[in-house]
């Protein structure tokens, strides 16, 4: 997958508050409303990508920054998951929890290592 610009997420960003979870095709849309070649697994997987950032540690920010380059400080970093954490509580509120639909979430939601723990 091609790396993701900064006009590349903006239109992201707009795509998601545009096209809620129950938004039939969602993540098509969210993809062609991107563009640049992107696909409903590239953005899908850049969403959960972005989400499970916004539950690491404090301190990140420093890393992530480095590994962006371009200029991009931890407080730029910052900024930008806010505004994500932001958009997810206000797309989830507006449409109930956001549910992965993957073999590690069990039917009550809750996340489960390997071993069949909760994570």
């Amino acid at each position: 997958m091609a790396a993701w610009s900064d006009s590349d997420n903006q239109r992201f960003e707009r795509a998601l508050a545009t096209y809620d979870g129950d938004t039939p095709g969602r993540w098509e849309l969210v993809a062609a409303a991107v563009g640049g070649g992107k696909t409903a697994d590239d953005v899908r997987r850049h969403y959960e990508r972005l989400e499970a950032d916004l539950h690491r540690p404090p301190g990140r920010g420093e890393l992530v920054a480095a590994a962006v380059g371009g200029g991009k400080t931890a407080d730029d970093v910052r900024r930008h998951y806010e505004r994500l954490e932001a958009d997810l509580h206000r797309i989830e509120s507006e449409s109930g929890p956001h549910r992965h639909h993957d073999d590690a979430t069990q039917s009550n939601g809750h996340h489960t290592n390997n071993t069949g723990k909760r994570a």
